[in-house]
């Protein structure tokens, strides 16, 4: 709008900006008179408030897009151009401790979405038949009969993912009172469970985010070892 005149010899504004920087880690874009942070061949000031690399870019080789053969390289490089000055800018304008924490926190989103999507694809689905009640530790001795279609006389109902860690089981897509995550063991479960138990405790302590899969092949090792058969 033709509200202040630069001198492109001093790289000053001639009369002063109406808008003066605080910024405590800047100290030129303190001064009124400054243009674009004394940087005026990388940084293009188009609002007179603040400096853009892509600004500039954009708007001096725009001549990139003409020039291309049957290889598109004038584009390519324009295009490299925006995207490398439009990081730059978003790191004047939010800051490069954002920016890193912005990245670092990635890795911890992404790990929770894939155990999200691990347990949603491969949660266990309730069996199919007529006669099975609500999945619950009172009802897990009868769903079990009803999915085996054996008594279970003189045997013990043993959940393979073990009580004690309900929540941990629910947490990564395991119903622990779906019958079919049980099995029938003899009366030595007694002598093993202790063991069983504290086998699972390890896996957790070793395993702070486990996922779904993780705990099925861990319990396809536990069943080899404690000698009893799975029902998945």
């Amino acid at each position: 709008m033709q509200s202040r005149y630069y001198d492109p010899v001093t790289h000053r504004f001639i009369n002063a900006d109406s808008y003066a920087s605080t910024n405590p880690t800047d100290a030129i874009s303190c001064n009124m008179f400054a243009y674009c942070g004394n940087n005026p061949v990388n940084l293009f000031d188009p609002s007179g408030f603040a400096g853009e690399a892509i600004s500039g870019w954009a708007g001096t080789m725009w001549w990139l897009l003409c020039i291309d053969g049957p290889i598109p390289v004038g584009d390519i490089i324009y295009g490299a151009g925006c995207l490398v000055c439009g990081i730059v800018d978003l790191v004047d304008y939010v800051g490069i401790d954002t920016i890193v924490q912005l990245f670092s926190s990635i890795p911890d989103v992404a790990a929770s979405l894939i155990r999200q999507l691990d347990a949603a694809i491969n949660a266990s689905p309730p069996p199919d038949g007529p006669n099975f009640k609500k999945y619950t530790s009172r009802n897990f001795r009868y769903n079990l009969q009803q999915l085996t279609g054996e008594s279970g006389d003189g045997m013990q109902a043993h959940h393979v993912f073990p009580q004690r860690f309900v929540n941990d089981f629910k947490n990564i897509g395991i119903e622990i009172h779906n019958p079919i995550n049980g099995t029938w063991v003899d009366a030595s479960h007694q002598s093993w469970s202790a063991a069983y138990n504290q086998a699972w405790a390890n896996f957790f302590s070793a395993n702070t985010n486990p996922t779904y899969s993780q705990a099925i092949a861990y319990a396809r090792v536990l069943a080899r070892e404690y000698g009893f058969t799975l029902n998945f």
